[in-house]
């Protein structure tokens, strides 16, 4: 092989993993970006679910009521809703 091949060989190498390192790092960056937003997601939630028991506090409903109106509101099933409005219910 000449020196050209050789020249040539080592260019295409180059190339192509620098192609594999840039779609490595887009789809690492992919990752972390949904890694974010979804964890936003559950805090917004749980934000939404401690300002709903302190409105269930503030209008006099009972800690039972709370726990039925955060697991119908947030889906929730009765055994979070409890860990929830325990967790919140200050």
């Amino acid at each position: 092989m000449s020196v050209e091949g050789m020249w040539e060989k080592r260019a295409r190498y180059l190339h192509r993993y620098r192609e594999e390192v840039k779609y490595d790092m887009c789809q690492a960056l992919q990752e972390l970006f949904e890694d974010g937003r979804l964890q936003g997601i559950e805090q917004g939630i749980e934000q939404g679910i401690r300002a709903c028991i302190t409105l269930c506090r503030e209008f006099g409903i009972d800690k039972e009521g709370a726990v039925l109106q955060i697991s119908r509101k947030f889906a929730l099933n009765m055994g979070t809703a409890e860990e929830y409005t325990d967790k919140y219910w200050v």
